[in-house]
């Protein structure tokens, strides 16, 4: 799988040699023919609707290779050392970093619960139609860093280029559902465990559910064990299964399936139980990143990143360096600031 990486150049994948018979291929498939253990193809089936919160099965092979290439390798995307995709979590929550740089633009540069519902481009200035608001915004040019599929549904005029907009089309957002379990103690770590679990399958938890649930389970506590907690993510196809159950349902079926691993009774005693289904929420629609289906991903690369018109693309999906992460966003925004400032004649 890592020599298949290294094959693939994250920013421009449809340069790669084999790019046609990769986009032909899902990224299931792929793995199929590279393996042929059971264990090997649960872990990765697992790590899958983690990373992208879908299934290899819904993922062009050579989307999902450009989306390793851009991490440096495969490993890096499911790793927890330093240098990799799970090694750092920020403390008191990754939400400060919006917040603090609202507080520095100030309110009257940020404008909340104002969506845009079309994008009209003229000779020498870029409007924004706002819901509820009667004028445009209107500026000499606009960055995006919209997830690509709330992008298609956009009122273009002129309309996006077609190769743009059927990128975009082919480019849903994965699902997950992400449970914090807090409680009193530690309790894995006083019988000598790391609080990690992998599963790929396993008999239902609850009916409504063709498989059990979790997908990976983490130690959640804060520095030096305070707060003790176990953060739970189920992604793909179990997270959509999830999304038909109840409240109570959901959280009666995910402590049952810990309880697998755990002493029972110490696993159902928790202090809270905290659930974030990101299918909820209007400005993305899912999560964590837009994946790319088979057929689509030579698009990728340029079609990303171009701009059309006096509109620019930013957002990790963009990104040639960890697409998908917030590294990725940044990086994503640094060049689409560049973009804009060379075409204001470098101010």
């Amino acid at each position: 799988m890592e020599r298949r990486v290294r094959q693939v150049d994250a920013a421009d994948p449809g340069a790669c040699r084999t790019a046609a018979q990769l986009d032909g291929l899902t990224g299931q498939a792929l793995f199929n023919s590279l393996s042929w253990s059971r264990a090997t193809k649960c872990l990765v089936q697992a790590a899958a609707r983690t990373i992208w919160g879908a299934a290899l099965s819904r993922m062009s092979a050579l989307y999902m290779l450009a989306y390793a290439s851009a991490a440096g390798g495969f490993q890096a995307l499911v790793a927890s050392d330093a240098q990799s995709g799970q090694g750092f979590r920020m403390k008191g929550g990754a939400h400060q970093i919006c917040q603090r740089l609202a507080e520095r633009l100030g309110p009257q540069r940020v404008l909340l619960s104002a969506p845009v519902a079309a994008v009209r481009q003229l000779d020498d200035r870029v409007c924004l139609d706002i819901v509820g608001r009667s004028a445009p915004l209107t500026a000499r040019y606009a960055v995006s860093s919209a997830p690509p599929h709330l992008l298609a549904q956009l009122d273009w005029q002129p309309p996006l280029p077609a190769r743009k907009l059927d990128l975009y089309r082919c480019s849903p957002v994965g699902h997950i559902f992400k449970f914090v379990i807090t409680y009193e103690t530690a309790f894995w770590r006083e019988l000598g465990y790391s609080g990690e679990i992998v599963s790929a399958d396993g008999p239902p938890t609850a009916p409504g559910l063709t498989a059990a649930p979790i997908s990976v389970c983490f130690d959640y506590s804060q520095e030096g064990g305070h707060d003790p907690a176990l953060v739970v993510l189920s992604g793909g196809l179990q997270a959509q299964e999830l999304d038909g159950l109840s409240p109570e349902q959901r959280r009666s079926a995910v402590l049952e399936h810990i309880s697998r691993f755990f002493p029972r009774d110490r696993v159902l005693d928790c202090l809270d139980f905290a659930e974030k289904n990101w299918r909820h929420e209007p400005f993305n629609g899912g999560c964590p990143v837009n994946i790319v289906s088979a057929g689509a991903a030579h698009l990728m690369g340029p079609n990303m990143r171009a701009p059309f018109g006096r509109v620019h693309f930013a957002g990790t999906e963009t990104a040639t360096e960890w697409c998908g992460f917030m590294d990725g966003a940044v990086q994503s925004g640094h060049r689409a600031a560049e973009e804009v400032s060379q075409r204001l004649g470098g101010q």
